[in-house]
């Protein structure tokens, strides 16, 4: 009988492997540690959990500690600082939400983490990347863009699309670290601003995603949404998806309803491919997206809002800053991005908490 080591075992199951990074590199565990995951009954409990996590964390030493939590359960922080680190795993829901930022405003110095898109997928697809490669990739790609006149969005679907990158826009590099203020936000893989100067065409043919359930496949299967936008509104949409018309309508019935709130680059190129369930997953596939509606930011000079936020995410694009070619074939170019990054900071860790 073949007997294999620990790391070749692991390497054969993407979920397992996908758990590994997690632990080790994402949330900075060893042997000897301790983790806290926080599930709620509401969104499965713990049937949510693959059993590749509790394998892992055996295989490696952590001390794992899981608890289910009732919809009305309050926040318990007494026994957080026994722990190495605390995660928050569920579907999109964030429980604690503020307890726990006021916990960490009070001094809490244990590591904080939310995953959201708790499933197979999740671990399977979102860290193929080690942290500090991606966080190396998203400050090259903030530094670009921050020195870019002009952004330029385009695909042989049609989409033409320019952006203009606004000198007061917070720039937000989310690959799941924790900075001591927000959790650590999970999966990671995104850069993102604000800017109102966008102006031409998008044609997305990845998925949508958003802020409120909806029954049906987010993805695309092909280009079957054109956006029109000037000014960094949308203008017009035609599309063959009836369940994406509904949306919008409702969506451009509102007020703001139609401006755009975020632009975004997914810089997961470990993802690879979409998912079939309204998930953060697909907003990281490496690329483009724009979310219109609630702005993602809350920069002070950005003073409208709107209760819905729809993100529109591309499948396949180049991505030009000023008349460099940035990205393309589903890769970040390393050699047209800044190859120094010293003294580069995000002005924010987190996209959402």
């Amino acid at each position: 009988m073949e007997v294999r080591s620990m790391d070749s075992r692991i390497s054969l199951d993407p979920v397992a492997a996908g758990v590994c990074t997690l632990l080790t590199s994402y949330l900075r565990l060893s042997a000897g540690n301790r983790l806290l995951v926080r599930v709620t009954s509401k969104e499965g409990g713990e049937s949510r959990i693959p059993p590749q996590l509790r394998q892992v964390a055996l295989e490696l030493g952590i001390a794992l500690t899981v608890e289910v939590l009732a919809d009305n359960a309050p926040f318990d922080g007494a026994e957080l600082p026994a722990f190495d680190a605390l995660l928050y795993a569920g579907i999109n829901k964030s429980k604690h939400r503020n307890e726990l930022k006021e916990a960490l405003k009070d001094g809490l110095e244990t590591p904080c983490y939310r995953l959201f898109d708790l499933s197979p997928e999740v671990f399977a697809l979102c860290f193929n990347m080690q942290q500090s490669h991606m966080a190396e990739l998203n400050l090259k790609i903030i530094e670009a863009a921050r020195s870019a006149k002009i952004i330029k969005i385009r695909s042989r679907n049609g989409t033409d699309l320019s952006i203009r990158p606004d000198a007061q826009a917070d720039w937000t590099s989310s690959y799941g670290w924790f900075d001591g203020t927000y959790p650590g936000v999970l999966p990671p893989g995104e850069v993102n601003s604000y800017s109102e100067a966008i102006d031409g065409t998008l044609v997305v043919d990845g998925a949508i995603n958003t802020n409120f359930a909806f029954d049906a496949d987010p993805c695309l299967h092909g280009p079957q949404v054109r956006l029109h936008i000037g000014n960094g509104r949308v203008t017009g949409i035609e599309s063959s998806n009836a369940t994406v018309m509904a949306i919008c309508e409702t969506l451009f019935s509102m007020e703001n309803g139609n401006r755009i709130g975020e632009i975004g680059f997914g810089t997961n190129e470990g993802i690879g491919q979409l998912v079939d369930f309204r998930s953060h997953i697909n907003e990281r596939l490496a690329g483009f997206h724009i979310g219109v509606g609630s702005p993602i930011q809350k920069n002070p000079y950005i003073t409208w809002t709107c209760p819905l936020h729809i993100d529109f995410i591309l499948a396949s694009a180049s991505i030009w800053f000023d008349d460099r070619l940035v990205f393309s074939n589903q890769r970040w170019i390393r050699t047209a991005l800044p190859a120094d990054t010293h003294g580069v900071v995000p002005d924010l860790y987190a996209d959402t908490v």
